[in-house]
């Protein structure tokens, strides 16, 4: 069964993710999940008859190491190097933007 994308949801899907979104732009998410959404329907459809589950293509076990903290204490270097600083904190350009 096919979830219904309407205008509702795309509204609450813009308060989850706490932003705004133009109407044009709501048109195209809109189109933008309905194509997804076919293509993950349409893998419904594949015969996997007779195919193995795996986990990953690799059959070898992963091999794993020992994680040993560091300790980083020279941060002076570090907001040397940042571009953007006002009283120590490290300022970052919007995420949301025009490009």
């Amino acid at each position: 069964m096919k979830p219904d994308i309407n205008e509702d949801l795309i509204r609450k899907l813009e308060r989850l993710a706490m932003i705004s979104l133009a109407e044009d732009e709501r048109e195209k998410l809109t189109a933008d999940i309905r194509r997804i959404l076919d293509f993950m329907q349409s893998l419904d459809e594949v015969d996997v008859e007779g195919i193995e589950e795996m986990v990953s293509p690799v059959s070898r076990p992963m091999e794993t190491r020992e994680e040993i903290p560091e300790h980083f204490f020279d941060t002076e270097s570090i907001i040397k190097m940042f571009p953007d600083i006002s009283k120590r904190y490290l300022r970052l350009p919007p995420i949301k933007g025009d490009e």
